[in-house]
């Protein structure tokens, strides 16, 4: 499954990975936080006392609002190693993130062919701030974890698409289902290879894949069906509540404007927002302008055959769609957690952007400054 590791250029593999540590390297002083880690870890007789009833605990109950036995059992590890003292956990995260760093060069590389873009994409994700609270919070370890594995996937669903070797395929479907027990948020990756195979087409003129495609969807529905459930047992989803017209407009608006804002200014972050009231969002119709404007982005790169700006766009709305409180679950609005792997398609445009200007910067200094002729 990993065997794409030993072809990589291992010098920037490395530059990534030890970027990324040195960058976060202050959060291995952390203890835990009492927003959740105690709930968790600490509290918690299922991670603290590791055993075979426990694990079988793991994978039949839900927990906090999710279903996420691979996390839990990752966390009961740490445990198991360092008790209350929080050092392995903050290791085993940063360890996770930086892998991650490393798996988007990866993917990024073999997607788009262009080692120097993979690099310059990882680099930004890498170092963005919005990713601290995934990282530097020890229960964050679903997203980080989820992401590793999902990542996993789609890189051997790209060697599965250059070589068509079924092997390929085979390591795609153990690592989607890895991630979708680390949370359930990879839920959403059958529609990411679509949107791989989109790319594809429009570039080397391949056919979309949708028998593959399709094989992926009867799975994601089942960890769907399962998410809800546990919101439901949780009680973070109520059966009874109503969803208006206005928090169906509003809700995703004021979240994604947030979210897009935050990812070029990224200030004032918080793990925790409250939910505004309706009535004070309504009157403030320019939370709607980011969302047009996004959609006004993707059919200029439609119609202009801009296919890495389509795709960054689209892979940011597809990865934070579930996330938009369409339905309302928990009491948390718009954590900047969720932001983890969408921020991804940032991180390809402003890539993609440093290359065009660059690229402009130096045509323009060639056709203004000649070097004297030599007689």
């Amino acid at each position: 499954m990993f065997k794409f590791l030993e072809k990589i250029e291992r010098k920037k593999y490395w530059q990534l990975f030890f970027i990324t540590i040195g960058v976060h390297i202050l959060m291995l002083k952390n203890n835990f936080t009492f927003y959740s880690d105690d709930v968790y870890v600490l509290y918690n007789p299922i991670v603290k006392h590791f055993s075979i009833e426990n694990l079988k605990l793991m994978f039949v109950t839900y927990f906090d609002g999710h279903y996420h036995p691979l996390t839990l059992l990752t966390l009961a590890i740490n445990y198991a190693m360092s008790g209350d003292h929080a050092v392995s956990y903050n290791v085993t995260n940063l360890l996770i993130h930086a892998s991650n760093v490393v798996l988007i060069f990866v993917f990024i590389k073999l997607l788009f062919k262009r080692s120097d873009f993979a690099f310059i994409v990882a680099l930004i994700w890498a170092v963005h701030p919005l990713h601290v609270e995934s990282v530097a919070r020890i229960t964050d370890r679903k997203d980080t974890q989820y992401v590793f594995f999902l990542l996993v996937a789609l890189i051997n669903y790209l060697k599965y698409k250059s070589s068509s070797n079924n092997k390929f395929l085979i390591y795609t479907a153990v690592a989607f289902i890895l991630s979708l027990l680390s949370k359930g948020q990879a839920l959403i990756f059958p529609i990411i290879i679509a949107l791989i195979d989109w790319y594809y087409y429009k570039t080397e003129n391949k056919k979309i894949d949708f028998k593959t495609i399709a094989y992926f969807i009867p799975v994601s529905l089942f960890f769907a069906w399962l998410a809800f459930r546990a919101q439901l047992y949780t009680g973070y989803l109520s059966q009874t509540e109503d969803v208006s017209l206005s928090q169906i407009i509003f809700y995703p608006g004021t979240i994604l404007s947030n979210y897009v804002f935050k990812l070029f200014v990224p200030i004032n972050l918080s793990a925790q927002y409250t939910i505004p009231k309706i009535s004070d969002l309504v009157g403030q119709i320019y939370l709607l302008i980011i969302p047009l404007a996004l959609v006004i982005l993707l059919i200029f790169a439609y119609i202009k055959n801009k296919h890495i700006y389509f795709f960054g766009v689209m892979f940011y709305l597809i990865t934070v769609s579930i996330m938009l409180r369409v339905i309302p679950i928990a009491e948390n609005f718009m954590p900047d957690r969720y932001n983890y792997l969408p921020s991804l398609g940032f991180s390809l445009i402003l890539a993609q952007l440093y290359f065009y200007f660059n690229q402009k910067i130096k045509i323009l200094l060639i056709n203004n400054f000649t070097l004297p002729q030599l007689i």
